[in-house]
C-alpha cells in the first residue's frame, strides 16, 4: 500500500463540491482598507471600473486545464455571497488602531453587510486561456480581485494534479 501524503479533498474546496470562496471576510486586508477609502471619499464612490484578470506566462493554458463550467460555478458561488455576518460585522466594527481609533468606518460596516459581488465576464483569449473581467461601481468590483485570483488559481492546481495523475488519490 503506498502512503498518501494528501488527499485532493484535504486540500481542495472543489474536490469536496464546496464554494472555494464561502465569506465575504476570505480577502486580503488590504481590500477592505481599500473600501473603507472608496466609502470615505465621495469623489471615488461609485466609479465605474472593470477589473480584468489575463494570463501572462504563454506555457499557462487555463482554458486546456479547467472546465468552464467549475470556473463559471465557483465564481457564482462567490457571486452568491450575501454580506457578512452579525458577527463578523461586529468584529470589524471593534478593531482599532491603538486602542482608541476605529479601524473601519461605521459606513463601510454598513456597506459590507449587504454586499453583493457584480457580475462577471469569461472569455477566452488567443492563448488558450480564460479572460475574466469584473465590471462595476469600483467598490463592488475591485473586491473580485482576490477572489478571481484564488477560484482560478485553485482551479488550475486541481486540475493539474488531476490530469498529471501527481496525487495517488
Amino acid at each position: 500500500m503506498k502512503n498518501k501524503f494528501y488527499r485532493l479533498e484535504d486540500i481542495f474546496a472543489v474536490a469536496r463540491e464546496e464554494a472555494e470562496i464561502q465569506e465575504i471576510t476570505n480577502n486580503d486586508v488590504y481590500k477592505f482598507y481599500m473600501l473603507d477609502f472608496i466609502l470615505n471619499h465621495p469623489e471615488y464612490k461609485d466609479t465605474p471600473v472593470e477589473w480584468k484578470m489575463t494570463i501572462r506566462n504563454p506555457d499557462i493554458k487555463t482554458a486546456e486545464i479547467i472546465p468552464k463550467e467549475e470556473l463559471v460555478e465557483q465564481l457564482k458561488a462567490a457571486q452568491n455571497i450575501k454580506g457578512i455576518s452579525t458577527e463578523e460585522a461586529n468584529y470589524l466594527e471593534n478593531l482599532e488602531f491603538d486602542n482608541w481609533r476605529k479601524i473601519f468606518s461605521k459606513k463601510t460596516i454598513d456597506f459590507l453587510k449587504t454586499f453583493k459581488l457584480p457580475d462577471f465576464e469569461i472569455e477566452n483569449d488567443w492563448n488558450w486561456n480564460y479572460e475574466m473581467s469584473f465590471i462595476g461601481p469600483w467598490q463592488n468590483s475591485m473586491m473580485w480581485e482576490i477572489f478571481g485570483l484564488k477560484i482560478i488559481n485553485t482551479l488550475y492546481l486541481y486540475n493539474y494534479i488531476k490530469r498529471e495523475k501527481i496525487t495517488s488519490t
